[in-house]
């Protein structure tokens, strides 16, 4: 008996691009409106509040940018998720003089809203599998500013659905942080920029792993 070669890449276990999708500029204006950050240039962050997680890095780097006579006043991280680095982040915030920068969500059902509002997806993990909060971001036409690790290089394309920060440091996300500010308007605005970053995700749409699914079962029964 020959042993059957049925090995294949799988896209994770499926993105749902039609609940994330794009949004029009009214929706936007509306979530934007709703977390009070109409004026505000907002950094999103989705994920358990855990070292691994690395949201600590994004605080210190708006520490930087403060220290280095930034005006981060306009600028808003918002962090959905809870988790047991929570009280240790606030108290970080507070001692950096950023904590009027940061707010935190708390764990959401629904991220959507957030993520119409979002300006930025900020994914610093230290470690990633996949990473379907960033893959849900760029779904929805949002640029991802993303830690170098083995998820993110399954999907991030740099330049084109945003920025991969290679060195895990503070003062390197700080850099992209302005450079994403200075570049708001082309991120933001640009209806064919976020349908050139949302459709980075087509294979990780769910319809393509039930297809891959698919043949891989057929593929044993035969």
């Amino acid at each position: 008996m020959h042993e059957r070669d049925v090995s294949c890449q799988i896209p994770g276990v499926g993105l749902d691009r039609t609940y994330f999708h794009e949004t029009t500029k009214k929706q936007r204006k509306e979530a934007r409106r709703k977390l009070g950050v109409t004026n505000k240039f907002m950094l999103l962050g989705v994920g358990e509040l855990r070292e691994d997680k690395n949201p600590e890095v994004i605080i210190r780097a708006l520490a930087c940018l403060k220290n280095n006579g930034t005006d981060i006043s306009s600028v808003c991280y918002g962090l959905l998720g809870a988790g047991k680095q929570k009280e240790e982040l606030e108290n970080l915030a507070r001692q950096l003089g950023v904590a009027q920068q940061i707010v935190f969500y708390g764990y959401q059902m629904d991220v959507r809203p957030y993520l119409m509002a979002a300006d930025v997806m900020i994914f610093p993990s230290i470690r990633e599998g996949l990473g379907m909060a960033a893959l849900e971001a760029l779904a929805m036409g949002v640029p991802v500013l993303a830690a170098d690790n083995r998820g993110t290089r399954e999907y991030m394309q740099d330049t084109v659905n945003g920025y991969v920060c290679r060195d895990n440091t503070p003062e390197a996300f700080a850099a992209y942080i302005c450079r994403l500010y200075t570049e708001r308007e082309k991120w933001g605005e640009s209806v064919e920029r976020r349908a050139e970053i949302r459709k980075t995700t087509e294979k990780f749409d769910k319809k393509e792993t039930a297809m891959i699914m698919k043949k891989v079962y057929e593929h044993v029964k035969n």
